[in-house]
């Protein structure tokens, strides 16, 4: 009928809105984080030391990423059978956070 095939437009024409946000959030983070390391004092390597020092494990994983308009590094650290993310100033190296991520990695079903 008309009014299936208006709603079915009307929902394919909201989906297409809603990816497009999607895409141009995603561009300006990726500009945003381009931007952050054209501009960064402090390269991921000693970020990634500060992380593990600060986190007392060893990391696996880093990237640079946006948060809030401002880029910064993010650092996984594994640490007593813990994961924690570690985030790391790209400007002056200064650990800015550290946080448990709550995953189950030992498999006990505690969360831990």
């Amino acid at each position: 009928t008309m009014k299936t095939k208006l709603s079915m437009s009307i929902a394919a024409a909201t989906l297409l809105a809603a990816l497009s946000v999607g895409t141009i959030a995603r561009a300006d983070e990726d500009k945003v984080e381009i931007k952050g390391l054209n501009e960064a004092k402090v390269t991921l390597a000693p970020a990634i030391t500060n992380a593990q020092q600060q986190a007392g494990g060893k990391s696996y994983d880093a990237k640079i990423t946006s948060e809030g308009g401002a880029a910064l590094y993010v650092v996984e650290v594994f640490a007593a059978d813990k994961i924690q993310k570690v985030e790391v100033d790209t400007m002056s190296g200064e650990v800015l956070k550290v946080e448990a991520m709550s995953e189950d990695y030992d498999g006990d079903g505690d969360g831990q």
